[in-house]
């Protein structure tokens, strides 16, 4: 019998490296805080639906606290990135960004959609 203790490193987990240049700045997006991800999957239909006015604001806000969470440079705002993209560059930006959440999000809705098959 082996007394040894089961030990789940997280510190090993870690998410590919995922950058963004823009205006001679690297924008680091690797990774993506939980409390952003589950702030997301929440609001994942109303920052889908075309009548919502707010989900532009939304994805901002959501981009701002992923950029935020892993880039010391004050520089880069809301406004900085509204002023120094034209809208498919920020519109690029905001799918780059969020489309490891939205690939979990939709492997997940998958999965619980899945019919369960008995076991023969």
């Amino acid at each position: 019998m082996n007394d040894a203790p089961k030990i789940l490193d997280l510190n090993k987990i870690k998410p590919p490296e995922r950058k963004v240049l823009l205006k001679n700045k690297e924008i680091i997006l690797s990774k993506i805080p939980s409390r952003v991800t589950l702030e997301i999957a929440e609001k994942y239909e109303e920052l889908n639906d075309p009548n919502n006015s707010k989900a532009f604001d939304d994805l901002m806000s959501l981009t701002m606290k992923i950029i935020n969470s892993q880039n010391n440079d004050s520089e880069i705002t809301k406004d900085w990135l509204i002023d120094n993209t034209d809208f498919e560059q920020l519109y690029a930006l905001m799918e780059f960004l969020l489309e490891p959440v939205k690939e979990r999000v939709e492997k997940e809705a998958k999965n619980r959609t899945a019919p369960v098959r008995a076991k023969k």
